[in-house]
């Protein structure tokens, strides 16, 4: 018996005072670099590609930002999207803004039971990238990670909230 998988991605646009803010989320592919490429193609295609329009993108991306730049195929993994996303198309890493920051933030990743008996989060895949359109301040004020520590567990069944840890950021927006 074979099951669809589907992957895409939803959008809202927020008004935060008189600034309008497009919101999308998405969760890439996990187990091929190359179809993750093509869907962050896709959404820079769609809702995340207009640059006149402030975009936050909050995203199991799957894609590393440690991870170095691959030569030939594009490896499970891989930042490729990751840096799609920033380096190509100028979205910020908020996680990175500050400074104290910027070797923290692993999220990923548990086994798919979530039964595992200690927290082993070792890649940073879930992310919030932004892009101010001009005239447009977007920072973030406060930024955690959540469900990463083992009293997070259900005290009932010892399962974690989720097989990724959560990331948190308030953000700041302002008229520049």
């Amino acid at each position: 018996m074979t099951f669809p998988f589907v992957r895409g991605y939803a959008w809202a646009d927020v008004a935060v005072g008189s600034t309008t803010i497009r919101f999308v989320t998405t969760h890439l592919e996990s187990q091929s670099a190359k179809l993750a490429q093509a869907q962050t193609e896709e959404l820079l295609s769609g809702p995340a590609g207009n640059a006149a329009v402030s975009t936050v993108i909050v995203c199991d991306c799957n894609s590393n930002p440690t991870s170095p730049a691959a030569r030939g195929p594009v490896p499970i993994g891989s930042g490729a999207a990751y840096r799609m996303l920033t380096k190509d198309h100028g979205f910020n890493d908020l996680w990175v803004q500050q400074p104290d920051r910027a070797e923290l933030g692993d999220t990923a990743s548990l086994g798919e039971l979530v039964k595992d008996k200690a927290p082993d989060f070792e890649r940073r895949i879930d992310l919030v990238l932004a892009r101010p359109a001009p005239h447009v301040q977007i920072a973030d004020s406060r930024a955690e990670v959540t469900g990463s520590d083992l009293q997070d567990r259900d005290s009932a069944t010892g399962l974690w909230p989720s097989d990724h840890a959560g990331v948190v950021v308030q953000l700041q927006v302002r008229p520049s």
